[in-house]
C-alpha cells in the first residue's frame, strides 16, 4: 500500500514539476497527455497546481525584503551576547 502511494506521489511530483517549467497557457495539454485519461491522478495534479498557484512565489521573496537595511542600521553598534 505504501509502494502504490509513494510510486503515485513521484508521478504527480514528476507532472507538476515538467508543468512548472511550461508557460500556464500550455500546461493544460500537457497534463492532460501526461495523466492518459487517468481522473483521480488528473486531480491530484490540478490539485497540486492550484496549491502553488495560491502559494505563488512566496519561498522566493525574502521575508524581509526592503527591512534588512533599516534592522542593520538600528543594530549598528549594538552588543548581543558576545557579539558586537
Amino acid at each position: 500500500m505504501v509502494t502504490v502511494h509513494c510510486a503515485r506521489w513521484k508521478q504527480v511530483k514528476q507532472i507538476v514539476n515538467s508543468c512548472l517549467d511550461r508557460e500556464p497557457g500550455r500546461r493544460k495539454e500537457h497534463i492532460l497527455a501526461a495523466c492518459a485519461g487517468n481522473p483521480a491522478l488528473l486531480a491530484e495534479v490540478e490539485g497540486m497546481l492550484a496549491s502553488y498557484a495560491e502559494v505563488g512565489d512566496f519561498l522566493e521573496t525574502p521575508a524581509l525584503e526592503g527591512e534588512h537595511e533599516r534592522i542593520l542600521t538600528l543594530m549598528l553598534g549594538r552588543t548581543i551576547g558576545h557579539v558586537r
